[in-house]
């Protein structure tokens, strides 16, 4: 009776051993599910949260610089809408970009073109206005 409740006792821990290593692993797995989603409530609510900052301090700003410029010509008024819309469209592109650093996601996505072609629209339209503006003060005023 000695050698067979020694072998029962040894498969017993045997099973105990694969349940415990089958059980470490399941919770390993469900550690990395938590983890996981931590990030994924990081990511949402970054990004919730930098969409709302943005929006509200575009709408008071450019408010605010609008009501103060009354009767300004046409390009002073594109030069400063564009200026307000090239400051807000990047600060939207550098808060996503921290975030999506954060959370390590996205890093084969090249979101980041959009945001330079928009930079180049806002340079070329700053550009001409401010062009245009020069050539009406200065030259168009001549007669």
């Amino acid at each position: 009776m000695d050698i067979k409740s020694e072998k029962a006792l040894d498969e017993l821990s045997k099973k105990s051993s694969e349940y415990e290593d089958k059980l470490n692993e399941k919770t390993k797995v469900i550690e990395d599910k938590l983890e996981k989603s931590k990030f994924d409530y990081i990511t949402i609510l970054g990004i919730f949260a930098s969409i709302v900052v943005a929006f509200v301090g575009s709408f008071a700003f450019s408010t605010s610089v609008l009501q103060n410029m009354k009767e300004v010509s046409i390009y002073r008024l594109s030069f400063v809408t564009c200026a307000i819309g090239f400051v807000f469209v990047n600060m939207i592109w550098l808060l996503t970009n921290f975030i999506t650093n954060l959370t390590g996601k996205m890093k084969d996505i090249k979101f980041h073109i959009p945001c330079i072609v928009f930079n180049v629209i806002f340079f070329l339209i700053i550009s001409a206005s401010s062009g245009f503006y020069i050539y009406d003060t200065y030259f168009a005023n001549n007669d």
